[in-house]
């Protein structure tokens, strides 16, 4: 005991007289890249759209931001984006009417359902163009660094009239808010003219998902030769004064729960209920047959008898179908199909699959032709698919209880950002001999419950 009590008195006199090992902190370095002008191009993940909308809180949380300000750290700027005006956001109705094309950021709350039961549920308000002046509206922004606009493609980029407000020759609501000479002017000029020394390039998705978010009836995506094409020219004109950069690639749709939220077999029924349907069917010619337990939709499909049939094990229901009108009304059960926009078949994933592996075989090879390192997001999203503990924290893909998504399925919530910008910070560090510190991930939020 005394030479126990001996040695915790000399450590402490040690440590008194200052000679213990202090730890020091990395010094910030940006190592071989040059930020001194530091330009973003991207879309959904980049501009901020969390939540089904784009708001000044989801810009801040998003990845470019998280992202754009540790860059920062090296060179003592203040990033900047073309900041929304506070308020609950503008986002694009994914059900659009002519009078309400958008919709309020989601956020949780009691919901009543056809049933008169109640349950939580993710809320949104609908508006029109009207309630959306604020958001539309130009602003005087100048000395960007993220010039990246949610749902935009490739060939946007290079469309002049992407610029325009939405309806007047756009069908894009936020880039207007930013472009220097809409009508004139595409976005690649504007950042151009920034003279950029380093680019974060993250592009292809947009192209990719805006196509399967609508169950593949959105507009169909470029072939891999145009999307490379594309591709390889944006990347000369970016790096050709002599910039840097880092490029990502495209995350496969099996790792979002907007497609793996909702079972492709939703509707429960006792054997009477499966058997009368089961005969109501066959007596018209269609061959589908129901039985006791959990079923699939009724889709269309011309390559069935009777033209229809039951979603099956492997297909996706998208998670904005309308659950109350397949409760209530009958909608892919009663002689009412689903509505093609709401499934993903086999055939539509194997295509979409295909894409994606194609667009990424395209990032990798230019990005090797102009020395880009590739931050593996689909690698990254596969891995935390199977779960990940961050800081203590267990994190994967489900929705909502995951942490990583937001409410919409699609994009990441504030701590998902951080995540993603850990990830692009290690990739930089790797490849250019950096130190730049990662993003704090326990100082931002996931999904938050009412």
């Amino acid at each position: 005991m005394k030479r126990n009590i001996s040695l915790f008195l000399l450590l402490v006199s040690l440590a008194a007289a200052g000679c213990l090992p202090k730890l020091e902190t990395p010094t910030i370095s940006a190592g071989e890249m040059d930020l001194s002008r530091l330009v973003m191009v991207g879309g959904d993940y980049l501009a901020g759209y969390q939540d089904g909308a784009l708001s000044l809180e989801s810009q801040q949380n998003s990845v470019g931001n998280l992202l754009g300000r540790q860059l920062l750290l090296t060179n003592g700027q203040e990033f900047n984006m073309p900041w929304m005006p506070a308020g609950e956001g503008l986002g694009l109705n994914s059900r659009p009417t002519p009078t309400t094309p958008f919709q309020t950021r989601g956020r949780f709350g009691l919901k009543m359902a056809c049933d008169s039961s109640t349950s939580n549920s993710v809320l949104r308000e609908n508006f029109d163009f009207g309630d959306a002046t604020a958001y539309l509206a130009p602003g005087n922004f100048s000395g960007l660094h993220n010039y990246s606009v949610p749902f935009m493609t490739l060939e946007e980029m290079g469309d002049p009239d992407f610029g325009l407000p939405m309806g007047s020759g756009s069908n894009n609501p936020y880039f207007h808010r930013f472009a220097s000479n809409p009508g004139n002017n595409h976005l690649l000029t504007d950042v151009l003219q920034e003279d950029p020394t380093f680019v974060v390039f993250w592009n292809g998705m947009e192209e990719i998902y805006r196509y399967a978010y609508r169950g593949a009836t959105g507009p169909t995506p470029p072939s891999v030769t145009s999307f490379a094409a594309n591709l390889n020219g944006y990347l000369f004109n970016l790096t050709s004064n002599g910039a840097k950069g880092v490029v990502a690639n495209i995350p496969s749709l099996h790792s979002l729960p907007f497609f793996r939220t909702i079972p492709y077999n939703p509707v429960p029924l006792d054997s009477l209920l499966a058997d009368s349907l089961t005969n109501t069917y066959q007596t018209f010619g269609i061959d589908i047959t129901y039985h006791e337990g959990e079923n699939g939709l009724v889709i269309f499909d011309p390559s069935a008898q009777g033209n229809y049939r039951l979603t099956q094990e492997g297909e996706y229901v998208c998670l904005n179908l309308p659950l109350d009108s397949v409760r209530c009304y009958g909608l892919g059960v009663i002689f009412t199909a689903v509505p093609d926009r709401y499934v993903l078949t086999s055939d539509e994933i194997a295509e979409i699959d295909t894409l994606i592996s194609q667009y990424n075989d395209a990032i990798e090879l230019f990005a090797s032709q102009y020395s880009l390192p590739v931050v593996d997001v689909n690698g990254f999203l596969q891995n935390l698919q199977k779960g990940m503990m961050v800081d203590g924290v267990e994190f994967n893909t489900d929705f909502v209880s995951g942490g990583f998504f937001s409410l919409d399925g699609q994009n990441p919530s504030a701590k998902g950002s951080a995540l993603l910008a850990n990830e692009f910070i290690k990739t930089l560090n790797a490849y250019y001999n950096a130190t730049i510190p990662p993003v704090q991930v326990d100082d931002y939020n996931h999904v938050l419950w009412p």
